[in-house]
Parts: structure tokens; C-alpha cells; sequence
């Protein structure tokens, strides 16, 4: 009974709008960013996000969840060798990262191979706005 009571809200829009903004949907890390890894190119559909940045011909992708993005990056090479080999390379890690509210910031940290986010050390960044001259 109370599946239907909610399935009827849901259909009804009653409950559509808090359930998004608490959703971790809503976060955006779509765009262009400077980080400490170099410039970076960020591509998000739903809850998955692609992307690529300037280290070592770096690429990344990742999944929203729990508040923040998660997942592997990639790398032509690092000071570590992987003995597993993720998105074709031996170069690879974890990472997990935050936005600020404002969504112009995120600090994160990452890891080598199959370790804890952090391990690594720290990934942070700044959204790059392009600035229009008329």
C-alpha cells in the first residue's frame, strides 16, 4: 500500500523536485577545468562522466554516487606499474572527488592501481570560465 501511495506521488510530481535536489544527479562536473593534473575536459550524461585532462595524455571516467564522482583514471604512463590493465593501459587508479556547492571547485584525492582514494595524494581544481569580449 504504501508502494502505490508513493508510485501516485511520484506520477503526480508531488515528490519529483526534492527527491532531484537531493539526488546526486543534480551535481554537474561537466566542463572545462584547471587542476593540478593539468587542463581538463569533463563530459557528464546522468550520473556517468567522461573526460580527459593534460598529465600524460590522462583520460578518466567515473560514476556520481554518495555525494561526489568516482572512478578510474588513466594515464601513457605514471611512477607506477599496474599489473592489471584498465581502459587499455597499465597506468591507472582510483580517484573520488567533490564539488564545492557553488560547483565552481572540486578537491579530491586519488591512488595508484587498486588503492584507497588518497594514497596518491590530492586532485583539485577550478572550472574555467571562458570570458566573451564583444
Amino acid at each position: 500500500m504504501a508502494i502505490r501511495m508513493l508510485r501516485k506521488l511520484l506520477c503526480a510530481g508531488a515528490l519529483s523536485l526534492p527527491l532531484f535536489a537531493a539526488g546526486a544527479w543534480a551535481q554537474n562536473f561537466a566542463g572545462e577545468w584547471e587542476t593540478n593534473m593539468g587542463a581538463m575536459h569533463l563530459e557528464q550524461d546522468g550520473d556517468q562522466v567522461r573526460g580527459d585532462y593534460d598529465m600524460k595524455d590522462g583520460r578518466l571516467h567515473g560514476e556520481i554516487r554518495d555525494g561526489g564522482l568516482s572512478g578510474i583514471w588513466v594515464q601513457s604512463s605514471s611512477a607506477r606499474r599496474c599489473y592489471e590493465e584498465r581502459m587499455g593501459s597499465n597506468y591507472w587508479g582510483r580517484f573520488r572527488l567533490h564539488l564545492s556547492d557553488d560547483e565552481r571547485y572540486f578537491h579530491g584525492r586519488w591512488s595508484y592501481c587498486d588503492g584507497d582514494p588518497g594514497s596518491g595524494g590530492e586532485w583539485n581544481g577550478k572550472r574555467h570560465h571562458h570570458r566573451h569580449h564583444w
